[in-house]
């Protein structure tokens, strides 16, 4: 099973798939490095679609299961940016390209690096680390071996693969081991297990197009429906398609 995972991943990796068309050619990225210190580490902040993240509106349930410490992605970025000042490291922030409308570069500190149309895949190759609050760039960014760290939680809560913080008092000390240690082996083994359990119990095949295939077949997609509805609990029909 580890090892049909880490096929998927392989194939994942070379392909750049993503359930968003990615932007294959512009000079965006180019605008980003000329903006970055050759010399410093970068951070790369993934930012979440706030509206469709649990986290509004922001009161105890949404920092109990989704973002303890920050209400929107704009204020994990501030919080960033203070950091990168007294840490030196290159800041670039990636919205959401559902929220990428709302964000100017007028309204961030001057030294964070917007990157609005740019491939998800080649940004994350440009950064050391990667931030997000609970986005799914952080499976991404595993499956492109980078350092991730999470601000708030998603799947990849306690599994092993990423460094977490949920504590502002944390956040320094998690992104340096972050950026001083890297995607470890003991990550990616963490990371292989855990891409392997959702293959075989989790996730199931949409049958996309593609040279392989991975994750359960749809018919027990739809026996699973039909044994939730049947049961009536809604719990069951929190799972999720390829």
């Amino acid at each position: 099973e580890e090892e049909a995972a880490d096929n998927v991943l392989k194939y994942l990796r070379e392909s750049h798939l993503n359930r968003n068309v990615q932007t294959q050619s512009n000079d965006e990225i180019d605008q980003v490095k000329k903006r970055m210190n050759p010399q410093w580490p970068t951070v790369l902040f993934a930012g979440n679609n706030d509206f469709d993240s649990g986290f509004l509106p922001y009161d105890a349930h949404a920092q109990t299961f989704h973002s303890p410490l920050f209400e929107n992605s704009t204020a994990a970025v501030a919080q960033l940016a203070a950091l990168a000042e007294t840490m030196h490291f290159n800041l670039i922030y990636k919205p959401h390209p559902a929220m990428s409308d709302r964000v100017s570069s007028e309204h961030l500190p001057i030294h964070v690096i917007l990157a609005i149309d740019v491939d998800i895949n080649r940004i994350i190759d440009l950064s050391d680390t990667v931030v997000t609050i609970s986005s799914q760039v952080g499976y991404i960014s595993c499956i492109r071996q980078k350092a991730v760290l999470t601000l708030g939680y998603n799947q990849l809560r306690g599994k092993g693969a990423t460094y977490e913080a949920y504590s502002l008092e944390l956040i320094p000390q998690q992104l340096m081991r972050s950026l001083q240690e890297g995607f470890t082996k003991e990550m990616k083994v963490h990371f292989l297990r855990h891409v392997a359990q959702l293959l075989c119990y989790e996730l199931f095949d949409d049958l996309t197009p593609r040279p392989i295939r991975y994750g359960q077949l749809t018919k027990q997609a739809a026996q699973r429906i039909k044994h939730c509805i049947d049961s009536g609990s809604p719990k069951c029909l929190e799972k999720r398609l390829v």
